[in-house]
């Protein structure tokens, strides 16, 4: 669909910049850390990283996958909540579902969000870099 287009083509800015990923499993869904290769890189990392999201804030379109359908609708009726956090190096953007249903689902989309075929999306409370 379009977002996961735009997700592969933000992933290959990412990369340009020298950024690297990892993710990590929660109990209630996953962190996703993208950090600068260099501290000049950084800002550069942060900017594409919040672009990178910011789609899946928008509504729901008659394109989408039923992967990304079902993110959008769940963070605007707030089953998953997703926040962006600066650190030293880069930015974590967290992924919190606010019941046990969309805690399975965020658990089992992990891979798809972030890159990961379903083989290669890290255990629960493990990492993973893609």
């Amino acid at each position: 669909c379009g977002d996961c287009g735009e997700m592969s083509a933000s992933t290959k800015a990412l990369r340009a910049t020298g950024a690297t990923f990892d993710v990590a499993r929660t109990e209630s869904g996953f962190i996703v850390m993208a950090t600068a290769a260099n501290p000049d890189a950084v800002a550069g990392v942060r900017r594409l990283t919040h672009e990178r999201w910011a789609h899946y804030r928008e509504a729901a379109s008659v394109k989408d996958c039923k992967s990304c359908a079902w993110l959008k609708a769940a963070l605007k009726n707030g089953d998953v909540r997703m926040e962006e956090v600066n650190i030293a190096n880069g930015v974590l953007t967290i992924f919190t579902a606010t019941d046990t249903t969309a805690a399975a689902s965020l658990k089992d989309s992990c891979g798809t969000y972030c890159g990961f075929t379903t083989a290669q999306a890290p255990a629960d409370h493990t990492t993973a870099t893609n």
